[in-house]
């Protein structure tokens, strides 16, 4: 269900990725909002997040000192996964 604001920069909001082709993420995942659209307010720019820690670290997937997911465990590490970079609609 598309949410009908544009979220702030920051916002940890959940985005269904189904429709996309593999190797594109095609699930649903938390992502972090790094960017509003500047001129359409249907456009934001996300980061995916993952509980999963990386089989190889990467300067790109960035451990994040704490949990922003609003149901997250504040004990568990969070990676940001900065190689997919995605530009979606609300």
């Amino acid at each position: 269900m598309p949410i009908p604001f544009q979220p702030r920069a920051g916002a940890v909001v959940r985005c269904d990725f189904h429709g996309m082709i593999a190797p594109e993420m095609v699930k649903m995942r938390d992502v972090v909002v790094i960017a509003r659209h500047k001129r359409n307010s249907k456009l934001v720019t996300v980061v995916p997040l993952s509980a999963n820690q990386p089989n190889h670290p990467e300067p790109y997937l960035y451990e994040l000192p704490k949990d922003p997911r609003p149901d997250g465990d504040s004990m568990r590490p969070i990676w940001a996964k900065g190689d997919m970079v995605y530009t979606v609609s609300l």
